[in-house]
């Protein structure tokens, strides 16, 4: 592209910004007389492509005209908002900041990042055009919803990055980062599965929580329902789906996981799978559907972060670690298929992709299949366990009815499947 062409190119990069941003701007302040808006359409275009001539001058001179460019723009505002409130006119800094942002990414659009520039300028024009909604949501926060959300960026957003990504203790199994990435999980889905119910109702709230969830963790979601079936007995059935539904999810995901790393080992695993997973599936969306709305006496999730009983789960998933490490170092190199089921009490996506990896011949393929469906039921049963040994009631029941119903169809068709596939 010829200097001519970049520089147009950059220009009409800026020129964007200013029309996106002037554009909302200008269609807010819409019943404003002439000559009474602060800024509008024209205002923001010219700020924007005046930072965009910047951006193509030297380094030293575009600093001193965007300062001297934002200096005037700050006085003349300045004085345009003191003569509003002489006259008694209610403004606020909203469009002085707008106005900043467009010479600012005008000049972004300059320096060379149109895209970046222009996908800024939309991105701030729907902020400014959802004031109402925004401010809607802001007037139903309770206090307490604030203080949990706050609290929950403090662990995760301000703790989890000073812990070291490391294995330490016996057998190097346990990893700070690990395990508070495991209670930072499970303080998400308290706090995500509050909102939904508050917002959605329990049935559709706790669809959504354990879709999310099932996507990152099952087992997260499985210790996070069992908790709230157990103090909300009302809740009991869809929050058994919600597990069974997270159970789906990672059937899901493994079998992403495989097709992406061995696409052979997945026509082997395919059909078992499939099974297991229509199976899972159609009993989560039979215990959803079955029945009224619940009302349970108390809110199903009555508190938006609840740090205790994360930290106990975390100190569980802890323990599992180490069982896990110390039975693997004793048993060493026994068989694959041990080795699979003592992964898989803590998690199924590491061994899978580490049995996809191990080849395509045809017995290994056979022996890879078997121990991923070996590392997948460990997994179920420590998930259906935790519920039982949690909730000891209707959840418990269902979940272990589930989870039973769904490894038996997947071991019955892998056993069929097996000797015929690769024949």
């Amino acid at each position: 592209m010829s200097a001519a062409l970049t520089t147009a190119w950059l220009l009409a990069g800026a020129l964007a910004v200013g029309l996106i941003l002037g554009t909302e701007r200008g269609w807010e302040q819409r019943a404003e007389a002439e000559g009474a808006r602060p800024a509008g359409l024209r205002t923001f275009t010219l700020a924007a492509l005046l930072g965009g001539v910047a951006g193509q001058l030297p380094p030293a001179a575009a600093a001193a005209v965007l300062a001297i460019a934002a200096a005037a723009l700050c006085g003349f505002m300045a004085l345009v908002y003191w003569q509003a409130r002489r006259l008694e006119h209610d403004l606020g800094i909203t469009t002085v900041v707008a106005l900043l942002l467009a010479l600012v990414l005008g000049a972004v659009a300059g320096f060379g990042e149109p895209l970046a520039a222009v996908a800024v300028a939309v991105v701030a024009a729907l902020i400014l055009y959802l004031k109402p909604q925004l401010h809607g949501w802001l007037a139903r926060i309770e206090p307490r919803e604030l203080v949990a959300g706050l609290q929950l960026l403090l662990i995760s957003a301000v703790v989890l990055p000073l812990l070291p990504n490391r294995g330490m203790g016996p057998f190097a199994a346990l990893n700070p980062f690990a395990i508070w990435l495991f209670v930072v999980l499970l303080s998400s889905l308290s706090f995500l599965g509050y909102l939904a119910t508050k917002l959605l109702g329990a049935r559709r709230g706790i669809a959504l929580a354990a879709l999310c969830g099932g996507l990152v963790s099952s087992t997260a979601v499985t210790l996070t329902f069992a908790r709230a079936a157990r103090d909300t007995p009302g809740a009991a059935r869809p929050l058994a789906a919600g597990i069974v539904a997270a159970s789906t999810i990672m059937l899901g995901r493994v079998a992403a996981i495989t097709a992406a790393a061995n696409l052979p080992l997945a026509m082997r695993l395919g059909p078992a799978l499939a099974t297991m997973l229509a199976v899972s599936l159609s009993v989560a969306l039979g215990l959803l559907r079955r029945g009224a709305e619940p009302a349970p006496a108390s809110p199903i999730f009555p508190n938006p972060f609840e740090l205790v009983p994360a930290l106990q789960m975390g100190a569980l998933i802890a323990a599992v670690m180490l069982f896990s490490k110390a039975l693997y170092a004793l048993v060493g190199d026994a068989g694959l298929w041990t080795v699979a089921a003592v992964s898989g009490l803590a998690d199924v996506d590491a061994i899978t992709l580490s049995a996809a990896q191990l080849g395509t011949d045809d017995a290994v393929l056979r022996a890879a299949a078997i121990a991923i469906l070996v590392a997948v039921a460990a997994n179920t049963v420590v998930k259906g366990v935790m519920v039982a040994v949690i909730e000891r009631g209707r959840a418990a029941v269902t979940v272990a009815l589930a989870y039973l119903l769904t490894l038996l169809a997947g071991a019955a068709v892998l056993l069929w499947w097996l000797p015929h596939a690769g024949a």
